[in-house]
């Protein structure tokens, strides 16, 4: 899936069953405004981390492990978000919240949200 450098986070509802690993990459990309074309970016001086909550205000989380690389593009433009399937296996099934944030490496201020959304659990069956 492709993440674009916007103004704004990039909405995605994701989809777990408890117990199941959660895998998903992303690329991004920058739009050039004079000819439409897709630019990669450059996440390598960027340090990005993503969570999931019952609700914002909850104190339950679930950290995501987040890796990044390239895509084939000869830079650092991709990443992965990784949640365990032990970790996913204590997840009440419902509809959960999660963001995905970059921070920048040499300016600690500079934070920008890629990704938000709903992140929904559906309960085990097999066990």
């Amino acid at each position: 899936m492709n993440c674009s450098n916007q103004t704004r986070a990039l909405n995605f509802t994701q989809r777990i069953i408890q117990g199941d690993k959660f895998d998903k990459s992303y690329t991004g990309y920058e739009i050039d405004t004079s000819d439409n074309s897709q630019l990669p970016l450059d996440y390598s001086n960027t340090t990005i981390r993503g969570s999931v909550r019952p609700s914002p205000e909850s104190d339950t989380v679930i950290n995501m492990t987040v890796s990044t690389f390239d895509s084939g593009t000869g830079s650092i433009d991709s990443f992965r978000l990784e949640i365990n399937s032990s970790d996913t296996a204590t997840m009440t099934p419902g509809t959960w919240v999660y963001d995905v944030d970059a921070t920048s490496k040499t300016d600690a201020e500079n934070v920008k949200t890629l990704l938000k959304g709903n992140f929904i659990v559906r309960g085990e069956v097999t066990k």
